[in-house]
């Protein structure tokens, strides 16, 4: 980070009561879409060379007609397996003879040689899989709890989830499992399922309808990382026996391609290069490729003949090309032995392969609007400081690399933090339905800032912040005001404060010098603040406000009109502004896409010093009250 110059600079004694330090909370911000820690599945390398040279043609298979059935010894011709979701699904539907193929097909097969499986393509059989278990209205039901940040799963996970009593979870760290009930035409997907004495409980899950497509809303996650159903392209041991896969398989490989995914996929969280095949490409195994030149087990035939067929979609990140068997865990009659191996597979070589053309690329990136309508955060005047954006070539200060040295010493180790759950500000609504209330003032003075006190909106639900600073503020939004409150504290069927300001919204939020407010710079106490709404449209259109644990003593800067700063000279004073380098590529830095906002307005806006922390904290609105 750089500090930007100041245009004027004053020693005063701060005119306002000196509040407690804050202590601040590290925090993450709160993700939607839902990625999901990598399935890795590794295999042994072959030692055979596939029966094909590159570049020569394929001698051309028999007819790709719909009754090509490969039969198990012993198993006789019988209907195909159930297969999950609508005929309409991409999952089953069978690809097109004219179906064209993608222009770059060549480079992103190309990254599959580079995997760890040099190219070999396995099949997750005894881990990094997913076991599947059937259940009926005599199965037991649980309320199973969601542990991961937000205490929560996608609805309507968690109560009644049937699990029957031999289910086991893969054992890996993935922990995936699968109960699906055909009477209702449901599954329940788990992630990091566990069993113990209480239950059951999973890091994250989903209910999925199997009469639908399959298909999730664009950036909603699911136990894959390709927002996929688990069931879905999951080879299982009933279809392997019938000698017939009737629908596409799942794949993952190392890299997928960064920040982008294709329909069907959903979200995607994977960090490969742009020639990677993205999440929810569709490939296939070309169809004149003769399956019967590569001497393939039974087994490996039906598989094969299905990527023909459906092809395969890419739905996660593997360590290797990985397809995925059903997990027969907890199953003593079932068994992939004799049947089925991890290498079974090795036959084909990596470069019969072709990516389909790929529909419309879609990106996990927010993409800011060129001329932005005012988004939900952006209070006071278009000419207000919180809202101009930094100048292309800034003045920066001359002192900036010692200033910001300062941050390497503060209480979280030079690392910016979000307040997210405490120490920070809620932010309430209010219209003319809004009960007013009179509202104390209990200092020493016994009087709050001017016009605050008399007839103040108060939202019913309200709730301060939880901490010693009991943060609060209302907003009317048709008069354009907010009720700004410090330890604000309500007795009974009363509200009181310690300190109070009514602030005019559609000024510039820079107040008189030598003047007080809730924050020890005499900010507003929305200015700056991160609002929920910003996250999820993807940007934020004004600077924002920073504390850290010692901003300079005696001393502030435009836009602050006083401080409670108690550092040293080289610290940064309070109104000071700073920027996120804006040469800095935030893709190289790994940040999700919500945290990328986040550092795309510090880039383009800045953050102004605003407040005493326990280390240097950014402020998003608290929701506390707000189912």
């Amino acid at each position: 980070m750089k500090f930007l110059h100041s245009k004027r600079e004053r020693g005063r004694d701060a005119r306002r009561i000196s509040f407690m330090s804050k202590f601040l909370v590290s925090s993450t911000i709160i993700v939607i879409i839902i990625s999901i820690t990598a399935s890795i599945a590794f295999c042994m390398l072959s030692t055979t060379n596939p029966s094909h040279i590159p570049g020569e043609p394929f001698n051309q298979a028999s007819a790709l007609d719909n009754d090509h059935y490969v039969y198990l010894p012993g198993i006789s011709r019988q209907i195909p397996a159930w297969r999950p979701f609508s005929n309409a699904s991409p999952w089953n539907t069978v690809i097109p003879a004219n179906i064209e193929v993608d222009p770059s097909s060549e480079a992103m097969i190309n990254t599959l040689q580079q995997s760890v499986s040099a190219g070999q393509i396995c099949i997750a059989l005894d881990n990094w899989t997913v076991p599947v278990y059937y259940a009926d209205a005599d199965t037991p039901t649980y309320t199973v709890p969601c542990v991961n940040e937000w205490n929560k799963c996608y609805p309507p996970f968690g109560p009644d989830v049937p699990i029957p009593d031999d289910a086991i979870h893969d054992p890996e760290q993935n922990g995936h499992m699968v109960v699906v009930d055909l009477e209702r035409n449901l599954s329940w997907d788990m992630y990091g399922a566990q069993h113990n004495t209480n239950g059951w409980q999973v890091t994250w899950g989903y209910v999925f309808d199997l009469a639908g497509d399959g298909v999730q809303t664009d950036r909603v996650g699911s136990a894959r990382g390709s927002g996929f159903p688990l069931i879905a392209g999951l080879i299982r041991l009933e279809e392997i026996e019938q000698g017939h896969i009737n629908h596409a398989l799942a794949l993952a490989y190392d890299e997928p391609r960064k920040n982008i995914y294709v329909h069907p996929a959903s979200v995607t969280y994977a960090q490969g290069d742009s020639n990677a095949i993205p999440m929810g490409g569709h490939i296939r195994l070309d169809p004149d490729l003769n399956l019967d030149d590569l001497n393939l087990s039974p087994a490996a035939h039906t598989i094969a003949r299905a990527l023909q067929r459906y092809g395969a979609y890419v739905a996660d990140v593997g360590g290797g090309i990985t397809l995925y068997a059903e997990g027969l865990y907890g199953k003593p009659d079932e068994s992939w032995e004799g049947i089925l191996t991890t290498d079974a597979l090795k036959e084909i070589p990596w470069y019969a392969f072709e990516v389909l053309e790929l529909p419309p690329l879609k990106t996990m990136l927010p993409e800011p609007t060129p001329t932005p309508t005012p988004g939900p955060g952006r209070w006071f005047s278009e000419a207000s400081p919180w809202n101009t954006p930094i100048e292309t070539n800034p003045s920066i200060d001359p002192n900036s690399a010692t200033m910001i040295a300062t941050f390497k010493t503060s209480g979280n180790d030079g690392k910016v933090y979000i307040n997210l759950d405490q120490w920070t500000i809620p932010v309430y609504y209010a219209d003319e339905n809004t009960p007013l209330h009179t509202v104390r003032c209990v200092n020493p003075w016994g009087v709050c800032g001017s016009g605050f006190g008399e007839n103040v909106p108060i939202p019913p639900e309200a709730m301060p912040d939880p901490t010693s600073d009991g943060h609060m503020v209302v907003v009317d939004q048709s008069r354009q005001l907010s009720w700004d409150m410090y330890q604000a504290q309500k007795v009974g069927d009363s509200w009181q404060v310690l300190w109070g300001y009514v602030f005019d919204l559609q000024e510039d939020g820079v107040q008189p010098d030598g003047t007080g407010s809730c924050r020890g710079s005499g900010f507003p106490l929305v200015a700056g603040l991160i609002m929920k709404e910003e996250i999820e449209e993807g940007y934020i259109d004004h600077a924002l406000v920073m504390a850290y644990n010692s901003p300079r003593e005696g001393v502030y800067v435009n836009p602050a009109s006083t401080t409670d700063g108690r550092g040293g000279p080289n610290t940064i004073p309070e109104g000071a502004r700073i920027q996120l380098d804006p040469n800095l590529d935030l893709d190289s830095l790994g940040l999700s896409p919500r945290a990328q906002v986040v550092a795309r307005a510090l880039q383009e806006y800045g953050a102004y010093m605003g407040d005493i922390a326990g280390g240097i904290a950014l402020f998003g609105e608290g929701l506390y009250g707000k189912s």
